[in-house]
């Protein structure tokens, strides 16, 4: 019975002026209150005995459990022992058989016998460590329980003399303090020992420390010990782990310890006794760097093959008594799988560098970088955005699962950002879903960065001499490169589940390329040109000797690891004497172009407009090094690209497009060029086309280095031939300049003999003057052979073309400067010079070219003709009065000249001109 006080009972009481109704209501909302309250109380009060129940239960099957657990750790034992005896016996039983047939001289698989022997010695050793750990483990948990029952039994003595020596005069109320003393005392000291056994039981089995449950790491696995598990790999794993959910340094040590088990959570147990701390506190007495050497020197252990390799490569014999070191090496020797032979080297050189060609799905973050992707926008730009385009369900799943895979990896994050591109989706080859990114409007604000790319014929004029090459392709190269922080909201793009943005830099922004080359370049500084080659993510490894490669090999791998880039082991090719590089067949006898891009070119389909045949020429055109007259070849095609003529795609053209690929299909390998091999430029012109060669002599026979064609310029189509052969060679020196430039003596051959003694000549105009100053950079000597014998001559000649070329009007240098000022003079032709001179010139059928005003005009350049008396009287003079032009009238007259020049009025001025002529 509850006995309440006034205090409680005054607000049951009738207030002034309330109703009896009132009242009883009031009464009845204060019981019903009441009872819902004792209601809770009970609830509660049944809730914790129940948890009690069941804590006691749990406390009574505890050692339970715990000598089911120990039962079933020393069954493990025993079946491990009798594996080990087992084995031994099996091992002992084969062992007499061998020496039985080697006995009687039976044929017997080696090779396979020791497969056998290995595969059961290594299973030995591994079941041995796992004994060896489990009796650490054990000895130190033994040595942990004698110290705590040494003391245990020293307290007890300690007890024991104080109770002998104490004072017999004390009163009984002293005598009953001093036993609830040691009552307390020795109910701790049974708790401690009941602890100690828990250990001691637990230490038989599993961990006996509680792995704490981490839901952003439960996709890593529990790293155990080196012989289960690749110790490199899942640190690699686990620090990406760490990287991506930005934990810091001081919660790592707990991680760490979650995903431990076996030998690796031994070892941190006996570190937390060691510093006498728990896993939390562990950081206060060991930074995680520390820690972190301290794992990697613990775990990561070479493969044995691996180890044995290193040692033979720096094992000299006086380093040890030659008995011993007989010894040594053979057991060295006898390692298995040590890869003795050349593709065993091949193979150790791959794997050796362990981090940077390693099979794994993750790429590794760098965030430390000196380079990292910039996206600076011009001034005023406005923010692009675009609408979220429709998509099938298909791609909806394809981009629900690439959207979960780049999350995961830690590439991509959500975002609120102004910025949103849209996505979308395009057909591989094999029909598979790739998604792209609409970053268009984004770029066409972004100020270009004009940082340059290689030139792939550089590249590969730099393999002259190489014997052995090496070829590494990055993985997923351009998500190794950041982009900067502040920049990355930019990249935001926009999807039907929500905004995202880039961490690393994705594919499709307009400074990428410059972006990555810059950072290989930035890597690879020291040893490009001398052994590397970088363009992008292709990496290639050149060398003259054996020896030599695997030294570059290895300097290239270690910066690899050493910058933290990963290589697609997949796509890689290891010290080879043939393999593909951007798009040519690298040999030690020089280059060639792929089959695959051959076979591309014989399939391809006759052009049926404009797009078509400028798609087929750029393919054609990669190759046209390779290509002997390829201008010539070409020459009906290119002219099929102009727009202001209908398309039509005659015999002419058909031939050209045949030929071509005839042409390619015969396509010669070109030597690569060798600075110290003699050397020799072939050049030849025709009325329409010049042509040359570089050629080097190997000691046996001259090999081609490289062809080169083009058209004669419109502005020298009417040259003497003597003109025109030298320039041919003035332009093949220009491009083969970075070759002959400051070398020895190379040999010019030509089959016009005037042009043996051109520096004899008397009086030579300007323009000859001024290539005679170019040529005498160079080293040389002139060599005429006929024009039957000269293999330049081909790319020169035009067989379509033989309509002659009456005239020999020369444009002298010094009236150059008279076409300029009636140019800028001339109110048909001002505003066209202007614009064609201006930065971003207006899209025009108008050109210069060295100087001069061109207009393409019925499938040709033509020479614009100014308002100027003195040009148009010396014109009309050198193709109606000159001695080779017979005076034809004024239709022939104005034909010739419209074959070369163009004026608005060119009929009226002809006509003005032949009429007073008394020879006509």
């Amino acid at each position: 019975m509850t006995i309440l006080t006034r205090s409680q009972t005054a607000a049951m009481d009738q207030k002034a002026g309330e109703s009896d109704e009132a009242y009883e209501a009031r009464l009845a909302a204060i019981a019903e209150s009441k009872q819902r309250v004792e209601a809770a109380a009970a609830a509660q009060k049944k809730r914790e005995a129940e948890a009690e129940r069941l804590r006691l239960l749990a406390e009574e099957q505890r050692p339970k459990h715990t000598a089911a657990a120990a039962k079933a750790a020393d069954e493990e034992r025993v079946r491990r022992r009798e594996v080990i005896f087992r084995e031994e016996g099996a091992l002992h039983a084969q062992a007499k058989d061998w020496q039985r047939e080697a006995e009687s001289g039976e044929s017997v698989d080696y090779g396979s016998r020791v497969s056998h022997l290995v595969n059961r010695v290594t299973d030995l050793l591994a079941t041995c460590i796992a004994q060896q750990e489990d009796i650490h483990s054990l000895d130190h948990t033994n040595k942990v329980l004698q110290q705590s029952v040494d003391q245990m039994l020293k307290r007890i003595q300690q007890l024991e003399q104080q109770v002998a020596t104490a004072n017999t005069s004390v009163g009984p109320s002293y005598l009953v303090n001093r036993v609830n003393v040691l009552e307390i005392d020795m109910g701790t000291l049974k708790t401690g020992a009941q602890q100690l056994q828990q250990q001691v039981s637990a230490a038989a089995g599993p961990s006996a420390t509680t792995r704490k449950t981490i839901a952003k790491f439960d996709g890593l696995p529990i790293f155990c010990d080196a012989s289960k598990t690749d110790p490199i790999q899942w640190w690699r794993h686990f620090e990406l782990k760490l990287d991506i959910h930005h934990v810091i340094d001081a919660n790592r040590h707990a991680y760490l310890y979650s995903r431990s088990g076996g030998a690796c959570q031994a070892w941190l147990d006996n570190m937390l006794s060691a510093h006498a701390c728990t896993v939390t506190e562990l950081h206060k007495y060991i930074t995680w760097a520390d820690l972190t050497a301290a794992w990697k020197k613990r775990f990561q252990v070479e493969p044995p093959e691996h180890q044995a390799m290193d040692k033979l490569m720096t094992f000299s014999q006086n380093s040890m008594p030659s008995g011993d070191w007989i010894f040594e090496f053979q057991r060295l020797a006898s390692t298995p799988k040590l890869p003795m032979n050349f593709d065993g080297i091949k193979l150790y050189f791959i794997k050796s560098p362990r981090t940077s060609t390693q099979r794994t799905e993750e790429i590794g973050l760098c965030f430390l970088r000196t380079i990292a992707h910039e996206i600076i926008l011009e001034a005023g730009a406005v923010l692009p955005r675009g609408c979220i385009y429709r998509m099938s369900e298909e791609e909806l799943t394809v981009l629900r699962a690439q959207l979960n895979d780049l999350l995961d990896k830690g590439w991509i994050r959500p975002n609120s950002s102004p910025y949103g591109a849209p996505v979308l989706f395009v057909r591989k080859k094999n029909k598979d879903l790739r998604l792209c990114i609409d970053y268009r409007k984004l770029n066409a604000q972004t100020v270009k960065n004009a940082g340059p790319l290689p030139r792939i014929d550089d590249l590969l004029e730099r393999l002259g001499s190489a014997n052995f090459f090496s070829k590494l392709d990055l993985k997923s190269g351009y998500h190794q490169i950041s982009i900067r922080p502040q920049d990355r909201y930019k990249t935001a793009f926009k999807t039907p589940y929500w905004l995202f943005e880039w961490v690393v830099m994705p594919f499709g922004l307009t400074n990428t390329p410059t972006t990555f080359q810059a950072t290989m370049t930035n890597e690879f500084r020291a040893m490009l040109d001398r052994f590397v080659l970088v363009y992008l993510d292709d990496i290639l490894v050149y060398s003259r000797t054996l020896e030599e490669h695997l030294d570059h090999l290895r300097r290239v791998l270690e910066t690899l690891r050493r910058a933290k880039f990963k290589a697609n082991h997949d796509k890689c090719a290891f010290v080879r004497q043939e393999l593909e590089y951007l798009g040519h067949f690298v040999t030690p006898r020089g280059i060639s172009p792929l089959s695959d891009k051959i076979q591309a070119v014989q399939d391809w389909l006759e052009p049926r407009n404009v797009t078509d045949v400028r798609s087929f020429l750029g393919l054609a055109g990669y190759y046209q090094r390779f290509i002997n007259g390829y201008s010539k070849i070409a020459a009906h095609l290119t002219k099929l690209q102009c727009e202001n003529q209908s398309f039509d795609f005659g015999t002419d053209a058909r031939e050209s497009f045949l030929a071509l690929k005839a042409a390619l299909l015969s396509a010669e390998v070109l030597r690569i060029y060798d600075l110290l091999l003699p050397t020799r430029v072939t050049a030849d012109a025709s009325g329409y086309g010049i042509g040359a060669v570089l050629e080097q002599h190997d000691g046996v026979d001259w090999h081609p280095i490289e062809y080169f064609g083009k058209k004669v310029p419109v502005v020298h189509s009417s040259d003497d031939a003597r003109k025109k052969e030298l320039l041919a060679f003035v332009h093949a020196l220009k491009r083969w300049q970075h070759f002959l430039l400051g070398r020895r003596q190379f040999r010019w051959v030509t089959d016009n003999n005037p042009l043996v003694f051109y520096k004899s000549q008397d009086t030579v105009n300007t323009t000859i003057a001024r290539w005679m100053a170019f040529i005498d950079q160079f080293d040389f000597f002139p060599d005429h052979i006929p024009g039957k014998s000269n293999f330049a001559d081909a790319l020169s000649r035009r067989l379509d073309h033989w309509t002659a070329v009456y005239s020999t009007f020369e444009i002298e240098d010094d009236l150059q400067d008279s076409f300029i000022r009636g140019y800028q003079a001339d109110p048909e032709f001002r505003d066209k010079y202007a614009n064609c001179f201006s930065p971003n010139p207006a899209p025009s059928h108008y050109q210069i070219q060295e100087g001069y005003l061109l207009v393409h005009s019925r499938g040709k350049d033509l020479l614009c003709v100014p308002q100027d008396s003195h040009l148009r009287k010396q014109l009309l003079g050198e193709f109606h009065d000159a001695p080779a032009t017979e005076h034809f009238g004024v239709n022939r007259t104005i034909g010739r000249l419209r074959e070369h020049f163009w004026r608005p009025c060119f009929l009226d001025d002809v006509t003005r001109y032949c009429e007073p002529c008394e020879v006509c």
